[in-house]
């Protein structure tokens, strides 16, 4: 009998410290599974503030060059010369010209930008990059936010001409078919950029975003819609954005390429699997 009692203490006590250590590991498990959902807070956090500082810097700056041009400065010949622009333009309209300006300026409306940006959006979920889909819808609101918080306050007039199509309810200044184009096909450029794809299809890619920009900022001037500086001041949103944007695109292809890197290692055999090869 002693001896038995001497063996089931012992076995009580071989038995008592992989008690002692599965309870270890869960608790350690628990302690990173928090220190992770603590990181992706403080990262969000991190995030939102920067675009919030982006976004009053940009909007501020763009308020107030506005009133400078619509008060103080709207009589100087930089303004004049603006008006006398898309009056002249007005002048030496063509019919085949009329409908080439009208398909550029209709490659900016809403409704063409928000199926582009739905078609990148499943694209970049059937390529499993969710993070990059989610911020698709991100980078067009952030524009849309940025569009609305200076137009209206701004409030200058659309050229004093006849204008060909429909007239938004917003400002002239700046113009968001030119700041929607250069968010949204400037990040797909970004996106191809950091993707370490072929250069031979960015540079292509970033000239033809040129080339489009360009196209409907003329296509906005030519139609009466907007004067050459509010295309300029748009241009200059729409960079902005994908300023503000560059280093979420740029840290999610990073990330991706450290967890694959994770993903490679070998697990470490778990202390179970360690103390079931042991001899006996």
């Amino acid at each position: 009998m002693p001896k038995a009692s001497k063996l089931v203490r012992g076995q009580r006590q071989f038995a008592t410290p992989p008690l002692a250590d599965g309870g270890s590991l869960q608790q350690s498990s628990l302690q990173n599974s928090s220190l992770q959902n603590s990181s992706v807070n403080n990262s969000f956090k991190g995030t939102a503030r920067r675009l919030f500082a982006s976004y009053l810097v940009m909007v501020t700056m763009a308020i107030a060059v506005g009133l400078v041009m619509v008060g103080p400065l709207k009589s100087t010949t930089p303004l004049r010369w603006d008006e006398r622009v898309v009056t002249t333009v007005s002048h030496h309209r063509t019919s085949s010209m009329n409908s080439v300006t009208k398909l550029f300026s209709k490659l900016a409306d809403a409704p063409s930008i928000i199926a582009v940006g739905l078609l990148v959006a499943i694209v970049l979920l059937l390529a499993r990059r969710r993070s990059l889909a989610v911020l698709v819808p991100v980078v067009l609101g952030f524009e849309l936010l940025s569009f609305l918080s200076i137009t209206y306050p701004v409030g200058r007039q659309r050229p004093d001409v006849v204008h060909l199509g429909s007239v938004p309810s917003t400002g002239s200044f700046p113009s968001g078919h030119i700041a929607a184009t250069i968010a949204l096909y400037g990040f797909i450029a970004l996106v191809l950029f950091y993707s370490k794809a072929a250069m031979r299809v960015v540079v292509p890619f970033v000239a033809l975003v040129v080339v489009v920009a360009a196209l409907v900022g003329w296509s906005r001037v030519y139609r009466g819609l907007h004067h050459p500086l509010d295309v300029a001041a748009g241009a200059l949103l729409g960079m902005g954005v994908l300023v503000t944007f560059r280093p979420l695109v740029r840290n999610e292809f990073a990330e991706a390429v450290a967890r694959e890197s994770l993903s490679e290692i070998p697990r470490r055999s778990s202390p179970t699997s360690v103390a079931e090869t042991k001899p006996s």
